[in-house]
Formats: C-alpha cells, sequence, structure tokens
C-alpha cells in the first residue's frame, strides 16, 4: 500500500471518526437538558474513547505526511474534509459548554431554593449559619 493510499484510507477512518464525535455531541445537548448524569457519564466515556482513537489516526497521518510532503490532491481534499468536521465539532463543543454553564447554574439555582443559606453569622460569631426550612416538622 502506497503512502497516499494510506493517507486517504487514514483519512476515510478518520472523518468516520470525527462524525462519530459530532453525532455524540448532539446527543450529549439532549441530555444536557434532561439533567442526566448517568447519561453523560457514559458519553463522556464514549467521547474520550473515539477522541483518542481519533488522536492516534492524527499522529499517523501527521507522520506519513512527513515522510512524503509531496501533496496529493486527494488527500489535501481529504484534510480539508476533515477540517470542517472539526470545525463542526468544536462549535458543536462549545454549544455544549454553554449549556452545561446554563445547567449549572439551574441547578445551583433550585439548591440555594430548597436550602438557602442565610447572610448572617450565628451567635457566636462563626460562619454563615444555615436557614432553617419552613417545610420540617417541629412535632415529634
Amino acid at each position: 500500500m502506497t503512502a497516499c493510499n494510506r493517507a486517504l484510507a487514514l483519512l476515510d477512518e478518520l472523518r468516520a471518526l470525527l462524525t462519530g464525535l459530532v453525532a455524540l455531541a448532539k446527543d450529549e445537548r439532549v441530555l444536557l437538558r434532561k439533567l442526566d448524569p448517568a447519561a453523560l457519564f457514559a458519553l463522556a466515556e464514549r467521547r474520550a474513547a473515539l477522541g483518542q482513537e481519533a488522536a492516534a489516526r492524527v499522529q499517523t497521518l501527521h507522520k506519513l505526511r512527513a515522510e512524503n510532503p509531496e501533496p496529493d490532491e486527494r488527500v489535501a481534499k481529504g484534510l480539508a474534509e476533515v477540517r470542517g468536521l472539526a470545525a463542526d465539532l468544536k462549535t458543536a463543543a462549545l454549544l455544549n459548554q454553554e449549556l452545561a454553564q446554563r445547567s449549572l447554574q439551574l441547578v445551583s439555582g433550585l439548591l440555594r431554593v430548597l436550602r438557602p443559606q442565610s447572610a448572617t453569622y450565628d451567635r457566636r460569631g462563626a460562619g454563615l449559619a444555615p436557614v432553617q426550612s419552613g417545610l420540617q416538622s417541629t412535632r415529634a
């Protein structure tokens, strides 16, 4: 197998991996909206595994290009497609990061409502005292 054919095969593999990563990023948006942490952790593990595979392909591709610096039109076109997929993945990752930040703010706000913190110190002057919620019963 020539270096050009090997590079084209690696580009096809890389294209498939990046397409899978973009699909996972879209699935992540749905899970962020549902606030499903178990599914988000499972998806993060799959994304990390795919990312490692993609990184290995990229390293091999860089080695091939260093050994054979002559540009080939098919390889250049494949690299352009891979760059486009990488840009799509970056855009999806930034959107997911923003959604995750909003989800964190939502959960933090709900926790502050359910268990508010006092803005005053306790009698001994030590730290902020937790507010006793009116939801707890004082009857035995």
